[in-house]
This record gives C-alpha cells, structure tokens and sequence, in this order.
C-alpha cells in the first residue's frame, strides 16, 4: 500500500514545479541587475555563478513540466511573493538587494525544493524526484545567510513570511511584476580603486600584462554585465535566448578569471593601468532587445573572433603557449556566442534580410555618434561561418575591410608624401 498522506498529486505536483521555477526566473533577474550595479569585482564574479544555477534550475524545471500536464515555460506565483520580489528590486541599492537574496529570497527557495521533494511520491514520480536533486545541486552555487538577517531587512522578511514564500498556496499565472533593471545604466559599477582613462590616455602600454588589463575591463567583465542587462531588463525575451544569455554571463566572468590569473603571472594587478567603457558605450546605444543584441554578439563579439587570427600568431611566435591555450578556449566560447546571437536575432526579426537591415542600420547609428565599428581587421571566415554569418553577410564584411584598407593604405601614402615634401623645402 502507497501512503499518500503527505504526498503531492499529481497537480499540485505541476504548480509547485511551475512556482519554483518562477522563483528561479525572478531572482536570476534580481541577481543580474545587482551584477550590473553593484561596485564589486569579486561579487560580479559570484552573481555571475548564481546566475547561471538559477538558470540550470529553472531550465530542468521547464523540462520536467510537460510530463505533469503543463508547458514547459508554465510558471506560477502568488501576487503576494511578487510584492515580496518588487520590493527587493525596489530597494534601489545593489548591497540591500544582494543581502535580500542571501538573508530571504535564497534560504526560501531551497527550503521550498527540499519541502516538496521530501512530498514527491519516489515511485509514482521519480522523473520530478531527479529533476530536484538536480535543482539543489546547482543551487549549492547560491550562497544562503541563515545567521540573523540585517535589521533593514526586517520589512521584507515580513513580506515574505505573510505570503508563504515562493511556494505560497494559491499559486496562479503571475501578476504583472517590476523589472528588476527598469533602466539601464550610463556606466556599470566598478570597484573604487580603478579609475577611468582620460580622453587623450591609453589604457595599455603595449605589454602582454596591459593588455590582459585592458581586455578583462573592457571586453569581458562588460560582456558578463551587458548579458546580465539583457537578463534583468527583457523579461519578455524568449526562455532559451535568456538560458544561452545567463550561460554566456558566466563564460564571460570565467574569462575575466583566467586572463586575470595570467595577467597577475606576468606581474601586473587590478587597477594598475586606467580602465575604459567602449564597448559598454556602444552597447547602451541600441534602442530594443535585437538593436542590443546586434551590438554585443555580431558586432562586438564578431569582431573579436577577426582579431583572434592575429592574436594567436603573435602569441605562438612569441612562445607565450600559456596564454595562447586560454585564448584559443575563450575563443571557442565567442563563436558559441555569436551564433547564440545570429540564431536568436533571426528568430526575433524573422528573415536574414530584416537583420542584414538593421545590422546596417545600427552600425551606420554607431558612425554618426562618433562611434564607428572597426572595420581594420581581415575577416575570419571559417569562424564567422561557424558562428551563422551567412556567405552574403561575410562578403559585404569583406568589401567593406578591402574598403577601409584602401583608405588606410591612401593616407598613409598622402602623409609620407607630405612628409617627403616637407623634407624638400
């Protein structure tokens, strides 16, 4: 006999599933937004991978619930555990709101998988019983304070005792929520003891250490927080676009690591050389969600993968076999990335000619607010055709480098010439 006392049907079964899984949903948007704004290197890091537990476990979740008669983007709340979740994102400061996760929002989430784990009947359901040993391995990567809670927490853990936690009773569709970044910011946070470049300041001086200094700061901790935005800012983006987005937040921070490790190797430390933005600055231009991917993954990321053909015949001329090794796997990771983007920008605008138009658009955007995309390096093409650019978009990425090469090619000669002319008189 089957004791079913304090077990779950199989409908009760789907809502919990359903309200777990917009528990992980909300507060992986909670935690990118505190990403983007909070100052600290070392704490973007480890949002970095609780964004993407909480990503693995709303993902299993979405897999499971087909099997319990639902849709795999089915999610339920109580209007009362969103009141909790607006609120947090209302305290308007990124320490509160990441003390709000750790002291609340964390604690309840994994104490309402184990309370319905140890519900799920093993044997009629062993497929949900694996989904959530597999939901609270992932979460071993958030981080839970259970020791007393801040007293200026004190209202919200009201809040989210009144209403149950996220597996309140009564769990319906969602109501309406706050996004948990309604604005993106001019600049992300940065730690203190880093300092901007002036106008006329390089933030490298050539070396190899520089340049990983300038390349942690300026590509890849943007990167992490610019996917963090497209997280916090676009709930309405499809589930898979924001699974593959909070993957790549991670893959990014895990590349600020590993340059960061081989930049200390060769002597040289966080805040050593000024910092620049210039790739967050052309980020914060596109107006919607494909303008704002377009920027970052074919752009920003395609061009990356055209300057990795020089890197690694530098690298491997000079010997540095070290850091070429972690180049070439960060590279691997960008092609994933820009055909993430390709893939998903189609499937937003709906044709290869609708992007190649607001492709155009954008960067002609870019040039008339004096920032132009650099057009300067040859074009990789077996990694841009791995990465979807189809074969008309890389020969328009051709003619326009042979363009801009003639040109560089034209000024210089002129200046040698006037140089030459200069000589004469």
């Amino acid at each position: 006999m089957v004791d079913t006392g304090n077990t779950v049907a199989v409908e009760e079964g789907r809502v919990a599933l359903e309200s777990l899984r917009f528990g992980c949903i909300r507060l992986m948007e909670i935690a990118s937004s505190v990403l983007v704004r909070t100052l600290s290197t070392e704490r973007k890091l480890d949002l970095s991978k609780q964004i993407w537990a909480l990503a693995q476990c709303a993902d299993a979740l979405g897999r499971r619930l087909p099997g319990l008669r639902s849709s795999e983007d089915a999610v339920a709340s109580t209007p009362g555990y969103v009141a909790f979740t607006d609120a947090i994102c209302s305290l308007q400061n990124p320490d509160l709101e990441y003390a709000a996760l750790t002291h609340l929002a964390y604690p309840d989430l994994r104490d309402a998988v184990l309370t319905h784990r140890a519900q799920v009947p093993s044997a009629a359901d062993e497929l949900t019983v694996e989904c959530l040993e597999h939901v609270l391995e992932r979460l071993d990567a958030v981080p839970t304070e259970r020791q007393e809670r801040p007293a200026c927490l004190g209202t919200l853990g009201d809040l989210l005792t009144g209403c149950g936690g996220v597996a309140g009773e009564g769990a319906g569709p969602p109501p309406e929520r706050r996004p948990a970044l309604p604005e993106i910011p001019i600049r992300p946070g940065r730690d203190a003891a880093l300092r901007e470049a002036g106008p006329d300041e390089r933030a490298s001086d050539g070396t190899r250490a520089s340049f990983l200094h300038e390349s942690i700061f300026r590509v890849e901790l943007c990167a992490a927080e610019i996917c963090a935005v497209l997280l916090a800012h676009h709930p309405e983006a499809p589930w898979g676009l924001r699974h593959d987005l909070a993957k790549q937040v991670r893959d990014e921070a895990r590349h600020y690591e590993l340059f960061a490790e081989r930049m200390r190797e060769l002597g040289v430390s966080e805040g050593q050389y000024p910092i620049v933005f210039d790739v967050w600055d052309k980020f914060v231009m596109g107006r919607t969600l494909p303008e704002r991917l377009i920027i970052e993954q074919r752009i920003g990321e395609g061009i990356g993968l055209d300057g990795a053909v020089k890197a690694f015949r530098v690298l491997r001329e000079e010997g540095d076999y070290k850091t070429l090794m972690i180049f070439d796997y960060i590279v691997a990771d960008e092609i994933t990335h820009v055909g993430n983007g390709n893939r998903w920008l189609r499937h937003l605008i709906g044709s290869d000619e609708g992007l190649e138009r607001l492709d155009r658009e954008v960067r002609e955007r870019l040039a008339a607010h004096g920032r132009p995309v650099d057009n300067r390096k040859a074009i990789n093409v077996n990694d841009r055709e791995l990465a979807g650019f189809t074969d008309r978009e890389i020969a328009e990425l051709q003619r326009t480098w042979e363009r801009e090469r003639a040109l560089a090619q034209a000024q210089k000669a002129g200046e040698r010439r006037e140089r030459e002319a200069a000589k004469g008189t």
